[in-house]
């Protein structure tokens, strides 16, 4: 195996590794492979050894003191900074200028060079003929990178490690055509640095837990017995349905378990019953990193051509009993999704005993889906007395769906604010909490950037760049344009004028998006007076 040590671990790790490479796949191969990491972290040692002479150095200059007082730190002062930096703690008395002892960096460097001297590259088919192998011999940390070409299915198991094709999902496959198995699965105990990156998925029929098979792409499920969850982090991965369909969560399939999806493709996916698309069940317990809290995250993807009787798209439900969960949806388009008995788009059941249930779904696009009871979104299992109210807020999403885009069971309210519904009101079937700026008309066909997406679609997923939120591209106006002439003048102050106040009704006015009209973008208007781009 060709063990390639990560930049700035020692070549002779590489040396040793590759005369295992020589031996085969005997013992002295095993022994030649341990070696190496043995090696690599020895190296490490010897560095951090002379960082602790460095910081003993350093250790020289206790009483440092900087003349800046500590206002100048807060302004950015290059030397008080650099000196926090050096230490990595600072010593200080507020009421002097400020003073730093310096303590020896080697504790905390080792720290973080323990986890990295140990991480390595393990490659498909170079080093393992099947990706299943390479990970069974991968350490937490490592990466598993894979080749263009298809391969079968396989397990992370448990183990936090990357498995990231190099060529892309256009060049790199799994499949699990025709099998009654998930291409790829995460036993309870990943986490979500068990990345899975860059692949194309052809769905099997999902792994059999019960009566039905669950899972044809990915399959995630926890541990009941101790609640420990199976989480996973999957970007710019395409799923594509390739058999008759799980029973389950024909894309995805996760219970007590947690995913962090990102630009993906989910397409032509079919479920006999629930989630053709995913299926997701989160546990509070594990939280995103840098997500503000939110136990699920679906971001910039694309959910499509998918079905089942039950709903179309995505179902997000609750089985972690009496625990806060939060999910988010943002940036994602769900197009020609369909249901015979629910609804078309996404499904939002928070099951018997869920406590706090948040959803979030921002900037979305609702196009062409279809059910019997919601087109776009139904909030509660419809005809299920056992419900609990879950919180639901739509902001900045896109429904190009027909009448009942929207539809609520068991009276719960719902907050939507700056969204449009191209069907009118009647797009909204049920009681909801207007947070404002919601549009009842759609313009699909301004394209002022001529990228070929009308402007609507292209702001409200995000694709283009729309500061105040008024759904015309910021490249197609100047600031304090507000009647969109091309220039800033007298016209323009007046329409700021006659909206002065908090919360306007007319949001370009708000240049700076402060939920106010005041003298701040009066000076911005100002500002920019004259013909744009002068």
């Amino acid at each position: 195996m060709k063990t390639e040590a990560r930049p700035g671990m020692l070549g002779v790790a590489r040396e040793i590794a590759r005369h295992g490479d020589l031996m085969g796949d005997t013992g002295n191969a095993r022994w030649a492979r341990g070696l190496s990491r043995t090696v690599a972290t020895a190296g490490w040692l010897v560095t951090i050894a002379a960082l602790a002479l460095w910081a003993g150095a350093l250790m020289e200059f206790r009483e440092f003191r900087t003349d800046f007082p500590r206002r100048a730190a807060a302004n950015g002062s290059l030397l008080a900074v650099s000196a926090r930096g050096v230490s990595g703690s600072a010593i200080h008395d507020q009421s002097q200028p400020m003073q730093f002892t310096i303590h020896t960096a080697a504790g905390s460097v080792a720290a973080v060079l323990a986890t990295c001297a140990n991480a390595a590259d393990i490659r498909v088919p170079q080093d393992f003929a099947t990706i299943q192998t390479a990970v069974d011999a991968a350490n937490t940390g490592d990466r598993v990178l894979v080749a263009p070409g298809t391969y079968a299915p396989f397990t992370f198991h448990a183990k936090h490690v990357t498995v990231e094709s190099t060529g892309g999902a256009s060049a790199t496959t799994i499949d699990a055509t025709g099998m009654q198995v998930s291409a790829v699965s995460f036993d309870a105990g990943t986490g979500f640095d068990s990345v899975l990156r860059g692949f194309r998925v052809l769905t099997g029929a999902g792994t059999l837990r019960g009566t039905w098979p669950m899972g044809g792409g990915c399959l995630l499920v926890g541990d009941a017995s101790t609640m420990t969850p199976s989480c996973a982090t999957i970007e710019d991965c395409v799923f594509v349905g390739s058999t008759g369909g799980a029973g389950y969560g024909a894309g995805i399939y996760a219970t007590l378990g947690n995913v962090a999806l990102r630009r993906c493709v989910l397409t032509d996916l079919y479920a006999r019953h629930h989630g053709p698309a995913m299926h997701l069940d989160p546990i509070a317990s594990a939280v995103v990193p840098g997500s503000d809290g939110m136990t699920s995250v679906i971001e910039d993807c694309v959910i499509r051509n998918t079905s089942s009787y039950n709903n179309g798209g995505i179902l997000v439900g609750n089985t972690d009993s009496g625990h806060p969960l939060r999910i988010s949806i943002a940036h994602t388009e769900f197009i020609n999704n369909n249901a015979s008995y629910s609804t078309g788009a996404l499904l939002i059941g928070a099951l018997p005993g869920g406590a706090g249930v948040a959803y979030f779904i921002d900037g979305c696009r609702f196009s062409a889906n279809g059910g019997s009871y919601g087109r776009s979104i139904t909030i509660g299992i419809p005809s299920s007395a056992t419900n609990q109210p879950a919180d639901v807020t739509i902001t900045n999403c896109l429904f190009e769906d027909g009448v009942a885009a929207i539809q609520t069971d068991h009276g719960r309210l719902t907050h939507i604010s700056n969204s449009s519904f191209c069907a009118g009101q009647s797009a909204i079937a049920s009681p909801y909490v207007n947070g404002g700026a919601n549009s009842f008309i759609c313009d699909l066909s301004t394209d002022c950037d001529r990228d070929g997406v009308p402007d609507l679609i292209a702001t409200t997923l995000n694709t283009a760049a729309d500061a105040n939120q008024d759904h015309v591209p910021d490249v197609c106006q100047c600031v304090g344009d507000l009647n969109l002439d091309h220039q800033v003048n007298g016209s323009d102050l007046g329409a700021l004028l006659a909206f002065w106040g908090p919360n306007p009704a007319y949001r370009p006015a708000d240049i700076n998006g402060d939920e106010r009209v005041d003298g701040p973008d009066l000076a911005l208007l100002l500002a920019g007076w004259g013909p744009c781009g002068h």
